[in-house]
């Protein structure tokens, strides 16, 4: 009889995962990562940005009466300042507001949250491309340790999400090249990058027609059905912001 061998357990998958050295120092990293976004995360840098201040205004009126500060229900772009303002960080926002309360952890919440969850995509996309774990740690190290990022993960200034959200889309863009339901993933995080900074409405059609571009340049086989449906949760997105530019225009 041909003999069965058994799934192993969670705990001995635990231990098979940390006994390979690329993945300890992983882990790591990330857990310094954390930990450099994390201590004092509220309090340093200290006092507001006028614009973080502005946002959580924002996500405490919306949170409460379903409208921005100027009396908008559901706004695809702020008024705020009069010069106008990203909506992603405020909406984002909101339920941290609701439930405990307006204050400057709620309001930076959204930022550290993307920020973390940027750290491992950071890893993970080096790996995809070069195929490589030594590249894709130096790559996930360099993240960690960056004063930029560092900063953007402790700062509720709405335009900072855009690179997280750019960089997540990204990667599920390389993975969709051998799996193509994830174009559709990418599709929704391109979208959202739509309302955390305005300048990505140019940004992303651009780096949507050089991921197109490779797949044509590289004869990638994929299936339309997807790119379809990519393209319609795109539309999804984009469609109130276009709106909103030819109503303004």
């Amino acid at each position: 009889m041909e003999k069965v061998l058994a799934k192993p357990t969670l705990k001995q998958k635990i231990i098979s995962f940390f006994s390979a050295r690329a993945n300890l120092y992983f882990v790591g990293l990330l857990v310094l990562g954390v930990l450099l976004r994390i201590i004092r995360f509220g309090i340093t840098p200290t006092g507001l940005n006028q614009d973080e201040a502005f946002a959580g205004y924002e996500a405490y009126s919306l949170a409460n009466y379903g409208m921005d500060s100027a009396g908008y229900f559901n706004p695809v772009y702020f008024v705020s300042w009069g010069s106008g303002m990203n909506v992603l960080e405020s909406y984002l926002a909101v339920p941290f507001v609701k439930v405990f309360g307006l204050n400057v952890y709620t309001i930076r919440l959204p930022q550290l949250i993307i920020a973390l969850i940027s750290l491992p995509i950071v890893y993970l996309t080096a790996k995809q491309v070069f195929k490589n774990n030594q590249i894709a740690l130096i790559a996930l190290g360099l993240a960690v340790i960056s004063p930029w990022h560092i900063m953007l993960s402790r700062w509720g200034l709405e335009s900072n999400l855009a690179p997280g959200l750019l960089l997540i889309g990204l990667y599920f863009f390389i993975k969709g090249i051998d799996k193509n339901f994830y174009f559709i993933i990418s599709a929704f995080f391109y979208g959202i990058t739509l309302y955390a900074y305005a300048i990505s409405w140019a940004v992303v059609p651009l780096t949507l027609l050089f991921n197109g571009l490779y797949l044509i340049l590289t004869k990638t086989k994929f299936s339309w059905k997807y790119i379809v449906l990519a393209v319609l949760v795109l539309l999804v997105f984009a469609t109130p912001l276009i709106l909103f530019v030819l109503v303004n225009n």
